[in-house]
């Protein structure tokens, strides 16, 4: 799909307008209000069980490409069917905060 390939090139890139107008958003826009999400979240329902329900699959791939410290130019790769679900838990383990990097699909079109 054409949103995909062009969030594979740049999580900055927005969709045009839809014909209403709507404006759309980047996957990074996407990813700042997951993680808004998420505080409040965190604020709100401490030490509960919360369940995230998303509008679409992209918004939760992001997320789920973000958490794990995966460029979120791939979220594709985390993509949910429809009806999907997936459990995201705190790690034992510790974060590897080094940057990750994907190698431009089409130069020097890439930033």
């Amino acid at each position: 799909d054409k949103v995909a390939a062009f969030d594979a090139q740049d999580p900055l890139w927005r969709p045009p307008k839809g014909q209403d107008g709507t404006p759309n958003e980047s996957a990074e826009d996407v990813l700042v209000r997951m993680r808004q999400a998420l505080s409040i979240c965190e604020t709100q329902y401490y030490g509960e069980d919360v369940l995230l329900i998303g509008a679409d699959a992209d918004t939760l791939s992001i997320l789920q490409a973000a958490v794990l410290g995966v460029d979120i130019r791939a979220h594709t790769r985390f993509a949910l069917p429809p009806g999907g679900v997936r459990e995201l838990a705190l790690s034992t383990r510790s974060f590897d905060d080094r940057p990750r990097q994907l190698a431009c699909p089409n130069p020097p079109s890439c930033r």
